[in-house]
């Protein structure tokens, strides 16, 4: 069964997600979404209700290990934890490369727990400017903190056949790119 993953994307600073270099990439907050998310499943970033519309659209394309994708992407603004050792029982190990990020100590434990970078493809991002979607896809929203994953076929296949007709790629800026508010927050 493919799944549709759906939250809200509560900064939207070009970190989480990060579309950059014709690739959008999930690595920070959203650790159980990076965990339970499988290759061919999808997710929808949905702006604030204050801000309205979507901040992205993907399907997973691939689902690597933190420092897998730190060393195949080492150049993209979201690649922060660098793999330093990996334990006998296979758990990573990793240096912050961007101690400014998720400074506090819950916040960068709660990335690593996710373990997984999703990388999205075909993907739409609309950034600040986000997009009005089809009525469908807004009643599919989840309105509390956390995530929601579970879709119907007619559901999955309804958010393939709109996404069909809509140009893709990065199609829009992040509200804040690259402010460091992520040292308090909270939301992820």
């Amino acid at each position: 069964m493919t799944y549709i993953f759906r939250f809200a994307v509560t900064y939207d600073d070009g970190m989480a997600p990060n579309s950059q270099d014709g690739t959008l990439s999930l690595l920070s907050c959203k650790p159980d979404v990076r965990l339970q998310a499988r290759v061919g499943d999808w997710a929808i970033g949905y702006r604030s209700k204050r801000l309205g519309g979507l901040c992205f659209a993907g399907k997973v394309a691939q689902k690597l290990t933190i420092g897998d994708y730190q060393t195949e992407f080492p150049d993209r603004r979201d690649a922060v934890y660098r793999r330093v050792a990996v334990s006998s029982n296979g758990e990573e190990q990793f240096e912050r490369l961007r101690p400014d990020y998720h400074a506090k100590d819950d916040l960068w434990r709660k990335d690593i727990r996710g373990r997984y970078v999703l990388v999205f493809n075909p993907y739409w991002y609309w950034g600040c400017g986000g997009h009005n979607p089809p009525e469908f896809v807004v009643d599919m929203a989840h309105p509390y903190i956390g995530h929601a994953r579970r879709a119907s076929v007619a559901q999955v296949q309804a958010l393939e056949e709109w996404l069909a007709t809509e140009p893709g790629g990065h199609l829009g800026e992040p509200c804040e790119p690259d402010v460091v508010k992520r040292r308090l927050c909270g939301g992820c």
